[in-house]
């Protein structure tokens, strides 16, 4: 891939200039470039010629035609040196000739002036040679192509001094615009340097963004070293995630102290309730609640909008009152589901998350996100509604399968990855025995994945920008999820779309060795790690529901410990899966 070249030193690229100006050929796409880059920026976008022809009330050609190229050239002068005068930044594409002329590129000196550079081939592909040749009066002569030939080879070594340059050849408008901004970091300098007024804030999520997230919050000891509590701070309102080795009585009379009311609904899948629900059950109605039960069919065909209206039936046949509460007892459906209904019952009721699998205690149960599914992709309809409290029993999860357990912990390895470089450590060191359930380093590896989770969820509880890093390998995921048909584990699909998008950085030249670093550590928990393989579903990545306009934001780990966001075109990542994988 064709890499912007420089003609700034350091300390000049990193200071935002005031107008980008836009310098090329006919053809290259200046106008169509600027407006999609002032959009990004968020500043005006002006054409110098339609500056020109509104200021004259003639057309260039007309100019062009009735006064001649020398009138021409000084009304661009002119007009050049106003628009420039603008005390708000802005992007300006300039003519195909703008640039030859040595006074306007001394009164750019000051601008960053972008190079797009395109060959004559790809010119005479765009220009063609009808309608569009009537509108470029420097295309005189019989012969387009020796015009073309002749002009930029006069003009080339000009444009050749622009601040910068890209290459547009077999780019669309969108590839280019984000080849730029990506290049120059131009959408992170533009948050950083604008001049905002009074108690004004940049509004949307920059290309780039390197985040400061606070300090988690402390592991609290209760009683023995694998008994540990995590407090989850959010603006509703705190709770506490409970880790104890084994379930029991101390479960249920958690539920009881936090339920208002008298009611208390169960909701559970058929599998896990013949594990666990009878024990709890029995708990529950110990401490003197009115307890029922709703088994669904496990798996993720029950997280849909049609499920939920089954337990909206079921919650009224029953009974139940906003004061009332649910309990989400299983993996990560379960626990979307019924949080997703507890969110929208009679505009909320409470609920709690008592997660059965690997998976959902170290990720989904914390953290208030509740969603179910559409026949379009998943989660793509739900609400934030955080729990009152989360009880963890290791005893729950050792029924799980190994392979279950193990994408599970999948999740733990993420976090750890893009936030904290001495659990990433501990968790690749430690692997076999949390695969093993050693009670020390198991409770460990929960609590220090439940730890980071909830400082992201502190620093920006409704994702409107840190938060994105927990979608690490997400986009892809979900893409590998849907194409093989929702038959692989939710775990094992983002392991493996964190090694497709760890690639994609590293071939971007954003990071690099994460892709071997994270296969290691994927293959020693006994997954696989080959994600071309796999069944992918484009559409599910154009579908994602991080997409903003035509671009998408993907957290990129640039090291250990350590990452970014960035906005890059749905397209682009789209053509890396399809290259890579066949799909």
């Amino acid at each position: 891939m064709e890499t912007m070249m420089s003609a700034r030193t350091p300390n000049q690229a990193s200071d935002m200039p005031k107008h980008v100006v836009l310098v090329g050929f006919m053809g290259s796409g200046k106008s169509s470039v600027g407006r999609l880059l002032a959009g990004r920026l968020r500043r005006p976008f002006r054409d110098l010629d339609q500056i020109i022809e509104s200021t004259s009330g003639q057309s260039v050609q007309q100019i062009f035609k009735l006064q001649g190229e020398v009138a021409f050239r000084a009304k661009e002068r002119a007009a050049l040196r106003d628009v420039l005068n603008s005390s708000e930044p802005i992007v300006l594409a300039v003519g195909g000739g703008t640039f030859s002329d040595a006074s306007n590129r001394e009164t750019l000196r000051d601008a960053l002036t972008v190079y797009l550079e395109t060959s004559v081939e790809e010119i005479l592909s765009r220009i063609g040679a009808g309608e569009e040749k009537k509108k470029r009066p420097m295309l005189r002569g019989p012969s387009v192509e020796d015009t073309v030939a002749r002009l930029f080879a006069r003009r080339e070594v000009d444009y050749q001094q622009a601040s910068e340059r890209v290459t547009t050849d077999g780019r669309s408008v969108e590839e280019v615009t984000e080849h730029i901004v990506s290049e120059l970091g131009l959408e992170r300098r533009a948050l950083r340097n604008e001049d905002l007024g009074p108690g004004e804030e940049a509004q949307g999520v920059p290309e780039q963004t390197t985040i400061e997230v606070p300090e988690p919050p402390q592991l609290e000891l209760v009683g023995s070293s694998n008994e540990v509590d995590v407090r989850v701070e959010t603006s509703s309102h705190d709770y506490t995630v409970h880790i104890r080795p084994e379930s029991g009585a101390w479960i249920a009379e958690g539920i009881a102290k936090l339920s208002r009311g008298r009611r208390i609904v169960v909701v559970t899948d058929t599998t896990v309730g013949k594990l666990h629900a009878s024990d709890l059950m029995f708990h529950l109605k110990a401490t003197g609640k009115e307890v029922s039960i709703l088994r669904l069919e496990p798996g993720e065909g029950s997280k849909t909008l049609g499920t939920a209206s089954r337990v909206y039936d079921f919650l009224l046949e029953h009974g139940l009152t906003r004061s009332d509460m649910l309990v989400a007892l299983g993996g990560g459906v379960i626990g979307d589901l019924t949080g997703f209904v507890a969110s929208t019952f009679l505009r909320g009721c409470d609920f709690v998350q008592v997660p059965t699998t690997t998976l959902a205690v170290m990720d989904s149960s914390v953290g208030g996100k509740t969603a179910v599914n559409t026949p379009r992709g998943k989660n793509l309809v739900g609400t934030f509604y955080q729990p009152l409290g989360v009880f963890v029993a290791l005893s729950h999860l050792a029924t799980q399968t190994s392979v279950e357990h193990a994408a599970g912990v999948v999740e733990g390895v993420k976090m750890a990855l893009a936030l904290d470089a001495d659990v990433y450590r501990f968790m690749t060191k430690s692997a076999r025995d949390i695969l093993e359930f050693s009670e020390s380093e198991l409770t460990r590896a929960i609590a220090e994945s439940v730890r980071l989770k909830a400082k992201v969820v502190k620093a920006d509880e409704f994702e409107s920008g840190v938060r994105a890093v927990l979608n690490f390998g997400h986009t892809v995921g979900h893409a590998i999820e849907a194409g093989e048909s929702f038959q692989m584990l939710h775990g094992q699909a983002v392991a493996l779309g964190m090694i497709a998008e760890a690639q994609w950085a590293e071939m971007e030249g954003y990071s690099r060795n994460i892709s071997s670093s994270l296969r290691d550590v994927i293959e020693g928990l006994g997954l696989r790690s080959d994600w071309r393989r796999c069944q992918i579903s484009t559409d599910a990545i154009t579908l994602d529901k991080k997409r903003k306009g035509g671009g998408i934001q993907l957290p990129i780990v640039n090291s250990v410990g350590s990452f970014d966001l960035r906005t890059i075109t749905v397209s682009a990542l789209v053509e890396f899966v399809k290259r890579r994988s066949g799909a």
